[in-house]
């Protein structure tokens, strides 16, 4: 009996605690708590106003921020996968054949020098000749001008390209450097003698010269040469633009404007401001332009005297005196020669044959005629220079 009781008592305990902890562990839930009210802050003004309603409402909960959705992450672009293989280096081909091979990039990148008979060439990097072997020596590029290396040949020397392409024969002496005398010109020399070249490396000017005087000291864009004791012009383009023939050029404008007095020996003459001899060096004297005619300037060779116009010589140097014009008769001038008198116009033309041992004026008594003296005997030429008898009074 005592054994059946303690398992009963054994029954009953195990069906109650399972209620008895449910219990403790089911807690009532907490009634929700109730909005602050949230008082107006007070202002700093000495009144403080109330709010227009007794009550605030409820300040409204912020909501969670939802987080984001991180965007996956893009795989990147695999730049091996994308990018071309890259192109097999070519390997230098080391020419054969040659008495002596240099270093490949040495002297420039991409070629190798080479030297065969004690002469100097380059080949490329198939072993291609890009410059024959015909040097003495080859200077380094743009040691005188970016992308040009001097060569040297027989103690001459020349240019050539990055190309190897000769572009300035081996022919020269001597090379002054570009922009000395002109812009993009390089004087050379030849057996002593001056001459250009331009940026392209061609000869523009031979060298021909003793000397050449810097462009623009004498006048734009000419330079004054000398050759063979003459002087002469070059123009912008290297041409001859006067001939060096003269032994002495003054100054353009000294005499007249756009002329230049030219001196050959003892002789002058001129030159227009294109380099056209208007007036060739024949005369030994010529005056001022504008006292006896205007643009005409009296011209004397051999003591005998004439006239020059902008156009060239007018009347031939054959009379001893010319006198101004107008004295005698409007747009004539009386001329002698050989001690007789006669008249040219204002063309130049000679409307009265100086033959006459003396002539007089027309004057206002007779405006139509002037009278003159032939061999002792007298009498009277009219306006056209030809002779006239006088009307019964």
């Amino acid at each position: 009996m005592k054994k059946l009781y303690i398992l009963l008592c054994l029954l009953f305990l195990a069906g109650t605690l399972p209620a008895q902890v449910r219990q403790k562990t089911e807690k009532k839930p907490k009634e929700p708590a109730k909005a602050a009210e949230v008082k107006p802050a007070p202002t700093k003004t000495a009144e403080v106003k109330k709010p227009k309603t007794s009550e605030t409402k409820p300040a409204k909960q912020a909501k969670p921020a939802e987080p984001k959705a991180s965007k996956p992450a893009e795989p990147k672009a695999a730049k091996n996968a994308e990018a071309k293989p890259a192109p097999e280096k070519k390997e230098f081909v080391l020419p054969t054949g040659y008495d002596h091979v240099g270093k490949p990039h040495e002297f420039k990148k991409g070629w190798c020098m080479v030297e065969r008979n004690h002469k100097i060439g380059f080949t490329d990097q198939s072993g291609q000749e890009v410059v024959p072997t015909r040097y003495d020596k080859v200077d380094p590029f743009d040691a005188f001008k970016k992308g040009w290396a001097m060569v040297h040949l027989n103690q001459r020397i020349g240019f050539i390209n990055e190309e190897g392409k000769e572009i300035t024969p081996p022919m020269y002496d001597e090379i002054k450097p570009f922009g000395n005398y002109r812009k993009d010109w390089a004087m050379v020399i030849m057996n002593g003698r001056l001459g250009f070249i331009d940026k392209t490396g061609r000869e523009i000017t031979p060298p021909i010269y003793e000397k050449i005087k810097p462009f623009g000291a004498y006048k734009a864009g000419w330079g004054m040469v000398t050759r063979k004791g003459k002087i002469g012009f070059i123009d912008a383009s290297g041409k001859e633009i006067v001939a060096p023939r003269y032994d002495e050029i003054d100054a353009f404008g000294t005499f007249r404007k756009e002329w230049a007095m030219v001196h050959v020996g003892d002789k002058i003459g001129f030159i227009d401001i294109n380099g056209k001899e208007i007036v060739p060096p024949l005369y030994d004297e010529i005056e001022p332009f504008g006292p006896y005619r205007a643009d005409w300037a009296v011209i004397t060779l051999n003591k005998k005297m004439g006239f020059v116009n902008p156009k060239g010589v007018i009347v031939k140097p054959q009379y001893d005196e010319v006198e101004f014009f107008g004295v005698y008769k409007e747009d004539w001038a009386l001329v002698t020669l050989n001690g007789k008198y006669g008249f040219i116009n204002n063309q130049g033309i000679e409307v009265v044959k100086p033959v006459y041992d003396e002539i007089g004026f027309f004057d206002a008594e007779k405006p139509e005629l002037a009278r003159v003296v032939e061999n002792g005997n007298e009498y009277f030429i009219n306006k056209h220079g030809k002779k006239a008898k006088l009307k019964d009074e």
